[in-house]
């Protein structure tokens, strides 16, 4: 179903960024909220006291002058992390985050341009 559906489209973006996603953590699928054509995968792990956020995605370049950055929300009580400026990658962009907080309850994973 759509577990395995967000396995093969995660394979599929990470060979083309010429990535390797982490074997363990949540994987999640990144839809446009705004009608484009915008799309990626979005994984998360905690392990060893390290918290590991990694976002492939397909967006349309951006404005001059504007960029796609990362963010984790928490919806109770609301917090909201700035996770980093995605970059361009080869067909894609592609953000790498991590941190020695404990972000897991952080389960909303987000891109803004």
């Amino acid at each position: 179903g759509e577990g395995v559906e967000i396995e093969d489209r995660a394979s599929q973006l990470a060979k083309r960024l010429g990535v390797v996603l982490p074997e363990t953590g949540e994987r999640t699928s990144l839809k446009d909220v705004t009608g484009g054509l915008g799309e990626g995968i979005a994984t998360q792990s905690f392990e060893k006291n390290q918290f590991e956020q990694t976002i492939l995605a397909t967006l349309p370049e951006p404005p001059v002058g504007s960029w796609y950055e990362g963010w984790l929300v928490r919806n109770d009580p609301l917090d909201v992390v700035y996770t980093g400026k995605l970059r361009l990658a080869k067909g894609g962009y592609l953000l790498e985050f991590s941190s020695s907080q404990a972000l897991r309850a952080h389960r909303k994973q987000v891109v803004t341009l």
